[in-house]
């Protein structure tokens, strides 16, 4: 290695002479670099997360519906989005939510590490990170080295080291993870996650419209993956799992043909909206209670199937459920009809809603 004058710039990045940095103990320019400095930080950074707060994030995670339905063991598909649903439940905690004492993980740790980054630009890398939030990406070209990627709302494009290529086996599917500057180009941390290019185009013109309509409410490009990003991540990993089968509800005990069709509207009309599975079968076994408990008689099964469907997306959604007016036009029924019976169906099931946060809920509009 090269011998480098006293009187120039430590190459270290610190912005000091040489012999005043890294030349008062060494005579050749320091063995790790940047990158490798930054990657150090960000293992670090992982393993002090999962070690103090592993337990916050499974809280935040039980927040969500999809959790409890990936918690099946049996299943090795199940087990496997599981731990792939925590891995980037996790990388979006430590840099966006305030949950170490006012800060983020990723703040309080950096906090922690100054006097053990040696060189400033490295500093100032990782503080780049600050922030930065997992992303959906289009796979556009393959080379024999490289992969172009591109930010599919952002229309931001980055080549990427061919490693991050070899899983992905055709060009326009999509990646979801957090792509990070680790001072030789970006790269992801942990592992994204690949959709196949079937049904990319429908995908990302959803994915645009609701970024369309978030900056219409004034909100901004960051904070649409902020915010709702644990949403995001749900409904990409039940279309990746759309194969799985739901229970045979034909098989179940129904009084009359009328109720199973309710329960199959119910299951198909759910499914459409991408609902997580347990969600579904959740409506499902509500519904079930309702026929044991109210002997309904039933006319037209799309009244009873549009009730059930709104009553349980607003308990498990909140915010982002369906309004009763989009609900109402999906079964092709007015909104008057699911508001007359929604309160009748409330002191019935008042069990059964209690366990999902509805009834206060209820008693509050009526």
């Amino acid at each position: 290695m090269s011998k480098i004058s006293i009187k120039n710039p430590c190459p270290c990045g610190s912005e000091k002479i040489y012999k005043n940095c890294c030349g008062k103990n060494v005579i050749e320019f320091p063995t790790i670099s940047i990158s490798e400095e930054a990657a150090m930080f960000q293992k670090e950074l992982l393993k002090y997360t999962f070690e103090r707060y592993e337990h916050d994030i499974l809280d935040l995670a039980f927040q969500y519906p999809l959790f409890n339905f990936m918690d099946v063991k049996e299943e090795p598909i199940l087990v496997e989005t599981h731990d792939t649903y925590m891995q980037h439940m996790r990388t979006w905690a430590v840099f966006n939510l305030p949950i170490a004492k006012g800060q983020t993980i990723f703040e309080e740790f950096y906090r922690k590490k100054p006097s053990k980054i040696v060189r400033k630009k490295t500093k100032n890398l990782i503080l780049s990170w600050r922030g930065a939030t997992p992303k959906l990406y289009l796979l556009k070209t393959i080379h024999s080295d490289r992969v172009v990627i591109e930010d599919i709302l952002g229309r931001i494009e980055y080549e990427l080291p061919l490693e991050y290529g070899t899983g992905m086996v055709e060009e326009n599917s999509l990646l979801l993870g957090m792509l990070l500057d680790r001072g030789t180009g970006m790269y992801f941390l942990g592992e994204p996650i690949s959709f196949p290019a079937a049904g990319t185009e429908k995908l990302v013109q959803e994915f645009q419209d609701e970024l369309e309509e978030h900056l219409e409410d004034d909100g901004g490009y960051e904070d649409f993956y902020q915010i709702d990003f644990p949403y995001l991540l749900e409904r990409l990993l039940l279309r990746m799992m759309g194969d799985i089968d739901l229970p045979d509800i034909t098989q179940f005990e129904w009084s009359s043909e009328k109720e199973l069709q309710v329960a199959i509207l119910i299951q198909e009309h759910m499914r459409e909206d991408n609902c997580p599975i347990d969600m579904i079968m959740t409506a499902i076994v509500i519904w079930k209670s309702y026929c044991e408990k109210g002997s309904p008689s039933i006319r037209k099964p799309e009244v009873y199937a549009a009730l059930i469907d709104y009553l349980v997306q607003s308990a498990l959604l909140d915010i982002l459920a369906p309004s009763q007016k989009e609900i109402a036009d999906k079964y092709d029924i007015s909104e008057a009809t699911i508001s007359k019976l929604y309160k009748r169906i409330g002191d019935i099931l008042y069990e059964e809603l209690e366990s999902l946060g509805m009834t206060e809920e209820m008693d509050y509009e009526y």
